[in-house]
């Protein structure tokens, strides 16, 4: 059943009069690139916090992988790349020197891992 367009949300009915506005911007978003970007600054703060508070960097780190993997189940090809992009940049989230993107880490289109194929093909030549 859908809502009735000038019926009062549920939540909204709690919230103050700026609380509803955001949530009527929040109800006009597409897809997930902004509550990803949020999900990576709160991933950053979190993992910056001293002391670090552990469960509250696996809750975020969580919640980026589920936005991401909602996000690649909702797109085409192009998700691919950001799904891989995204994956290489959590997994290398604590590295001090982290490795540049291009180049390196597991091909989502193909399932097969370049890094690994660079380095067979290396040591055959």
């Amino acid at each position: 059943m859908a809502a009735r367009p000038n019926a009062p949300s549920f939540y909204a009915q709690a919230m103050s009069e700026e609380r509803q506005r955001l949530l009527e911007r929040a109800r006009r978003m597409k897809g997930l690139d902004e509550d990803i970007a949020l999900a990576r600054v709160e991933l950053r703060k979190a993992t910056e916090r001293i002391p670090r508070d552990d469960r509250l960097v696996i809750a975020w780190t969580n919640a980026l992988r589920s936005l991401e993997l909602a996000r690649h189940q909702m797109g085409g090809a192009s998700e691919d790349d950001r799904l891989e992009r995204s994956l290489f940049h959590v997994l290398h989230l604590f590295d001090e020197n982290p490795p540049e993107y291009p180049g390196t880490g597991f091909d989502a289109s193909s399932g097969e891992d370049r890094f690994h194929q660079t380095i067979s093909r290396s040591d055959k030549a």
